[in-house]
């Protein structure tokens, strides 16, 4: 009982070399489904005034995500879990995260917000397309999943 108590202390549930592993899965998993997705929509749209609404409904709340998370998470998250990996600071760092990943959900949803009020304003500055209330309603839809894609 006592080894499995320290056992346990000592890596936590779950090791940081284990998380980090499971985030590179997940980033190369998202890269390749965002790849299959530009080329269903292509199939799926043509490459015509549907296929380039959605392009264009997509680069806002993409560039949202790269942005706030993609950049975050590269500049601030790895280098500070790498550094801890093996450490006494390693409990430490994990209460860190956990912070930064509160304060950014809540950062996420108060941008998110303010974007699909703003959306129309927004793709009007931003998207170059006859077909203006399409692209919107892309944005729109598309928002909220860069919360989602953030947990």
């Amino acid at each position: 009982m006592g080894q499995l108590k320290q056992r346990q202390k000592r890596s936590g549930p779950v090791s940081m070399g284990t998380s980090i592993v499971i985030m590179m899965i997940a980033l190369i998993l998202s890269k390749i489904t965002g790849q299959l997705r530009e080329i269903l929509a292509a199939n799926r749209f043509g490459f015509e005034a549907l296929n380039d609404a959605f392009i264009q409904g997509f680069l806002i709340p993409d560039f949202v995500y790269e942005i706030l998370i993609g950049g975050s998470i590269q500049a601030a998250l790895v280098p500070t879990l790498s550094g801890a990996v093996g450490t006494d600071e390693e409990r430490s760092t994990w209460h860190s995260v956990s912070i930064f990943i509160c304060f950014t959900s809540i950062l996420m949803l108060i941008v998110i917000t303010v974007c699909e009020i703003f959306a129309p304003q927004l793709m009007s500055i931003f998207a170059r397309t006859d077909n203006h209330a399409l692209v919107t309603s892309v944005a729109r839809t598309l928002f909220p999943q860069t919360f989602f894609m953030m947990l």
